[in-house]
């Protein structure tokens, strides 16, 4: 909330304008060294298929099931840590304040709106991470013998987070794409009363 009311008033003056491209740039390295971080870190988990995160077309509880049990429990215990303590907590916080800084900078006249897609992608993976946190959580139990937790909801609950989130990710890049596309074509369409003027000067010019 703080970053959304900083850059609402940065972005009126032109240094204000340096300084949100500063920042957008900063938060964009630190964006993808986490993320590079984050693949790195989760390379050892990729079990001829990737993590559960990555999937795009979504998963039921039984790919989950035989995913898990493809991991040691000392991979399944790096997975929750990567999940809930070190890259993929921190990423979708500098996804979102990245996103919505970089919105803000091709789309100064979107107020609010601005932050609303980087918002969703924030949200959607974290109740993500956490709905693959429980999961793991209910395939120990039930690998100690403890209790077996039926996870076919959660699974359906994590795999439909998992679609949203990666439409959130796809819109907000689109939009910045257009913003872009369509500010430089504005820019460089001189406008209807650019061209009266040229018009008016060219009549004279003749006469």
């Amino acid at each position: 909330i703080v970053v959304i009311f900083i850059s609402q008033s940065l972005v009126k003056a032109t240094m204000a304008r340096t300084f949100l491209k500063i920042a957008t740039a900063l938060f964009g390295i630190a964006t993808a060294y986490t993320y590079a971080n984050l693949i790195i870190a989760g390379e050892p988990l990729n079990k001829d298929e990737p993590v559960l995160d990555l999937r795009i077309t979504g998963y039921t509880a039984a790919d989950v099931q035989t995913y898990f049990n493809k991991l040691s429990p000392r991979e399944l215990a790096l997975y929750r840590e990567i999940e809930m303590v070190t890259y993929d907590r921190w990423f979708p916080i500098l996804a979102f304040v990245f996103g919505g800084l970089l919105t803000q900078l091709v789309n100064p006249s979107g107020g609010f709106f601005n932050w609303l897609m980087p918002f969703g992608m924030f949200f959607f993976d974290r109740c993500e991470n956490t709905c693959i946190d429980q999961m793991i959580d209910a395939h120990f139990k039930e690998q100690a013998g403890q209790e077996v937790i039926d996870i076919s909801d959660l699974a359906d609950v994590s795999s439909k987070m998992t679609l949203v989130k990666f439409a959130f990710y796809g819109a907000s890049i689109a939009f910045v794409i257009y913003c872009l596309v369509t500010r430089r074509w504005v820019t460089r369409r001189p406008s209807a009363s650019a061209r009266a003027v040229k018009a008016e000067a060219k009549a004279k010019k003749s006469s």
